[in-house]
C-alpha cells in the first residue's frame, strides 16, 4: 500500500464524520430529538468525556490534557498501522485511526465530540455516539476477527506497490 492509498483510505471517513458532525451542529437542536422512525433518533449532544461521557473534562487544563492524550494514541496508532501497510489488518487500523483523529479534531475545536446517533427501545437509550466512534467500533472489531480468524502464517502480506 503506498501513501497515496493510506492516505485516501484515512482522509474520506474522517472527513465524512466531520461533515455530518457540522451538518449536525447546524440541523439539529441541542438535546431535541428528531425522530428518523422508531428506535432511532438524530439528537444533538456534545461529549466532554471519553466514550459514553465518562470523566468528563471540567477545566481548560483537563482538556489539553485530554488532548494531550488523543494526540499521542493517534501518534502510536499511526506508526503501528504504517508498520503493517504490507498486511491486511491496515484496514481496520486506518479506520481505528480516521475515527480517532476525527474525535481529536472535533474536541479540539469544539471542547467536546459532538454526538448525535440515538438509537433507543422503549423509554432505554443507548449512549449517543457519531460516526467517528462507528469507525472507531468497527476498526478494533476488524482487528479482533483479524487476530481471531487469520493465523500467523495464514496473514497475507498485500501489494505495497500498488
Amino acid at each position: 500500500m503506498n501513501l497515496a492509498m493510506f492516505g485516501t483510505m484515512l482522509v474520506v471517513p474522517f472527513a465524512l464524520d466531520l461533515v455530518v458532525k457540522k451538518w449536525a451542529q447546524s440541523a439539529l437542536e441541542y438535546g431535541q430529538p428528531v425522530t428518523v422512525f422508531p428506535g432511532f433518533n438524530l439528537t444533538l449532544l456534545f461529549n466532554p468525556g471519553v466514550s459514553f461521557g465518562l470523566f468528563p473534562v471540567g477545566s481548560p487544563t483537563g482538556l489539553a490534557f485530554m488532548l494531550l492524550v488523543q494526540v499521542v494514541l493517534c501518534l502510536g496508532i499511526a506508526v503501528y498501522a504504517w508498520s503493517q501497510r504490507g498486511k491486511l489488518v491496515v484496514w481496520p487500523m486506518l479506520l481505528l485511526l480516521s475515527g480517532a483523529l476525527a474525535n481529536l479534531v472535533d474536541r479540539f475545536i469544539n471542547g467536546a465530540v459532538t454526538d448525535y446517533l440515538d438509537f433507543y427501545l422503549s423509554s432505554a437509550h443507548w449512549p449517543a455516539f457519531n460516526l467517528a466512534d462507528a469507525w472507531i467500533t468497527l476498526g478494533v472489531v476488524g482487528l479482533l476477527l483479524s487476530e481471531y480468524f487469520l493465523k500467523p502464517a495464514d496473514k497475507p502480506e498485500i501489494d505495497q506497490q500498488g
